[in-house]
């Protein structure tokens, strides 16, 4: 339920502290939350906290390497980082998946 409130208020961009809230505190009571910790990377990166939004999309990928959406949101954030090798490594693993 937060992380549904949370993707709502998202949507605007007054709001996005009011999600990264609502999105740690799930990601507190539930660390197995595999949507609370991505959609807490996108939030992250969106309010230009790449170290943030990093952790976040490494603890996503821990609970599912084997999702492609996972890589290429964790090379966008790389990137926009400046850390451009690992950005590709990252867009590399995230077509490897897409092709299987």
């Amino acid at each position: 339920m937060l992380v549904n409130l949370a993707e709502m208020l998202l949507q605007h961009p007054a709001k996005r502290e009011e999600a990264i809230g609502l999105l740690e505190r799930a990601t507190a009571v539930r660390p197995d939350g595999f949507e609370a910790h991505g959609n807490l990377a996108q939030a992250y990166r969106l309010a230009g906290r790449r170290e943030e939004a990093i952790r976040a999309i490494e603890a996503a990928a821990r609970l599912r390497p084997e999702d492609p959406q996972v890589w290429e949101l964790r090379s966008q954030i790389l990137a926009e980082a400046g850390r451009a090798a690992e950005a590709e490594e990252a867009a590399r693993q995230g077509r490897r998946l897409r092709t299987r």
